[in-house]
């Protein structure tokens, strides 16, 4: 079995074919002082900025393939959410979430930004993209749905609540293990243990505190009525194979958004910035220049 600290977040050595080649330096963490404390966030390259939202099991390292793809054409910017990596928590809702984003862009000064939000990432990028003068030019919705409607609930989903769990019961290991294998399609592990081992890592990175913070956002928001708010252009990426976000919820959101381009990546799960990371960061550079 691969160790998932085969990753070496500092320098990652030549890739394959279906991933962008060359070496890397995943760049060092930075901070931004908001309302609500300190976020942390990566930067990296010159040119417009691209912005990335990880998802639930994600952080600011998630991006490794995109900071080495496309950071020699773009300012490639990738935050910590709230409750990740090292940045404090925010207010557990969608409105906090959001204010945390608007914040972070002018913080950094993203100005005309091609924002990319991946699961989790995805809810809080287009709730952004379209409040009244975000800097956001360009929406990326990557593997992510509406939301869950579920504002009133007083206790977390089952799905959020037991992830927690398992946080907290098991070592660190076994929980990164069980979460890139439900990210990833089966036989990743072999077929591709680099990407496991990335997802892996990250994944074991996790904090409770942002988990339960970020699940009451995602289970309480509901997107539908602001995608008609949404006056710029739109890119909807899913993996054909993602096990977290069903067919059912891709499809709802494709539907609300019909001016929207729609890729699907062949083969892909839940990590397709991952997976399949040339592809994906081409995807992201036609949209970004077109």
């Amino acid at each position: 079995m691969a160790c998932i600290r085969k990753w070496n977040m500092k320098k990652r050595k030549t890739m394959g074919t279906e991933r962008d080649k060359g070496t890397t330096m995943i760049p060092e963490l930075q901070f931004a002082r908001l309302s609500h404390g300190l976020l942390s966030y990566r930067e990296a390259g010159k040119g417009r900025p691209v912005v990335l939202l990880h998802g639930m099991n994600g952080n600011s390292k998630s991006w490794a393939y995109q900071f080495a793809g496309l950071s020699d054409r773009y300012r490639v910017i990738a935050w910590d959410a709230p409750g990740f990596g090292s940045s404090e928590v925010c207010e557990a809702s969608p409105e906090g979430y959001v204010r945390a984003g608007l914040e972070f862009l002018r913080a950094v000064g993203a100005e005309e930004a091609v924002l990319v939000g991946h699961s989790m990432g995805g809810v809080v990028a287009a709730r952004v993209a379209a409040e009244p003068g975000s800097p956001v030019a360009k929406l990326v919705l990557s593997c992510t749905h509406w939301g869950y409607a579920r504002a009133d609930a007083e206790e977390l989903m089952p799905r959020y609540a037991k992830r927690i769990e398992e946080m907290q019961s098991l070592d660190r290991e076994t929980y990164a293990r069980i979460r890139a294998s439900k990210m990833l399609p089966p036989g990743t592990e072999t077929s591709n243990p680099e990407v496991f081992a990335l997802v892996a890592e990250v994944a074991g990175e996790g904090r409770a505190e942002g988990l339960a913070a970020a699940g009451r956002m995602i289970q309480s928001a509901d997107n539908r009525p602001i995608f008609s708010r949404l006056r710029l252009p739109v890119m909807i990426l899913y993996g054909e194979k993602d096990p977290v976000i069903s067919k059912e919820k891709t499809d709802e959101l494709i539907a609300a958004l019909p001016d929207a381009q729609v890729h699907m990546i062949p083969g892909a799960g839940h990590a397709p910035y991952a997976e399949h990371s040339a592809l994906y960061n081409a995807l992201l550079d036609a949209f970004a220049r077109a």
